[in-house]
């Protein structure tokens, strides 16, 4: 199962973190963004927390390709929403005032290795291993200390794929990254 990116929004749209695993442009990253906005946090909390979205960016992308550099037109647009491609899947929880999205790719659902219910299971993995790094994690944590969240983030993922599934490796990796910091801060200050 590959994932697109992974998202961290409050429920104000405001972005915590974002970590693409494909190279996305600033207007692409903000489209996206814009449709997270649109799709997940508006939805009735009562409702699946599993959603279709069709990636318009990888549809035109896959259309250009097609046409040998060439634009896609609207119709083209229309063609691959209507013949079901490039639908990715959007998995996404809501803790508190936070959603965490992940967005499983198309070509994982064609093959059939899409797994929504293992992307739900790494999302609360996740926020297991935020919670137990800085102790009850609040959106603040995730403003402050982004370096730490990127790095449990690199832990768990890597292009895009799920690569870490144990808590305490995850925690004891940052942990000991956290002693070097404090090992070389303090050989600065003696110097």
């Amino acid at each position: 199962m590959t994932f697109r990116f992974l998202l961290m929004m409050s429920r104000h749209g405001k972005v915590r973190v974002a970590k693409w695993f494909e190279s996305f442009t600033q207007a692409e990253k903000q489209r996206i963004i814009r449709d997270m906005m649109n799709l997940v946090l508006l939805r009735d909390p009562n409702w699946s927390n599993v959603v279709d979205y069709y990636n318009a960016v990888a549809g035109q992308r896959a259309a250009s390709s097609k046409t040998n550099g060439v634009q896609p037109t609207v119709s083209d647009a229309v063609r691959l929403h209507t013949t079901g491609q490039y639908r990715d899947r959007l998995v996404y929880r809501r803790y508190a005032a936070l959603y965490i999205i992940l967005c499983i790719d198309a070509e994982s659902l064609a093959t059939g290795e899409a797994n929504e219910l293992l992307a739900l299971d790494m999302i609360h993995l996740l926020v297991e291993c935020l919670d137990r790094y800085f102790g009850n994690v609040c959106e603040l944590d995730l403003i402050f200390n982004f370096p730490n969240v990127y790095q449990i983030i690199d832990d768990m993922f890597m292009a895009g794929e799920f690569q870490e599934s144990s808590r305490d490796v995850i925690l004891h990796s940052i942990r000991t990254s956290d002693s070097m910091a404090g090992q070389e801060r303090d050989e600065k200050h003696r110097a």
